[in-house]
């Protein structure tokens, strides 16, 4: 996560922006819709290593369960990057309307990245059988049934989620 080691040292820097965030879009959203004015720009906030800020201990205690559960109707998305679920918050996980997986070993990873959905039995099959580095899945909100697909075919390397959110046109923090 940087140059420091203390967790607290992040969630303050992550609090102060993250309200300030929240204050921001929802005022330019209510403007949007009462006023006319435009509309916020779409925004997306990127958590890597997102355990270390959302595991049940501290998630409490961030703005980022908020964001994950109301944001999105102000323009306000929540990127969260893992490799091990299992140590996010089960309610904040439950939140999160987009999920792309890779294989994952522990049961435990598993169930986190299952919380909140529907048909779970079968999504942990359609998990279960995806090939070490080779195949993702991804569940949409919008999407009619969770999908497989080839990581090589989806991305390269070089891809990291900034990269990604620039292509998609959204700033990053």
């Amino acid at each position: 996560m940087g140059e420091y080691d203390n967790d607290l040292d992040y969630l303050l820097v992550s609090n102060v922006l993250t309200r300030k965030i929240r204050q921001q879009w929802v005022k330019k959203t209510e403007e949007h819709k009462t006023l006319g004015m435009a509309a916020p720009r779409p925004l997306l906030i990127a958590i890597e290593e997102a355990h270390k800020l959302l595991n049940p201990q501290l998630a409490g205690q961030t703005a980022f369960g908020t964001i994950a559960r109301e944001l999105r109707k102000y323009f306000v998305t929540l990127l969260v990057v893992d490799q091990r679920p299992s140590g996010i918050d089960d309610e904040i996980m439950s939140q999160l309307g987009t999920r792309i997986t890779g294989w994952l070993g522990d049961e435990d990873d598993i169930r986190a990245v299952l919380t909140g959905l529907a048909g779970r039995d079968q999504l942990r099959g359609m998990l279960a059988r995806l090939q070490e580095k080779k195949k993702c899945c991804c569940w949409a909100g919008a999407s009619k049934c969770p999908s497989r697909s080839n990581r090589a075919a989806t991305t390269s390397a070089s891809t990291t989620p900034s990269k990604a959110a620039a292509k998609a046109n959204h700033p990053v923090l």
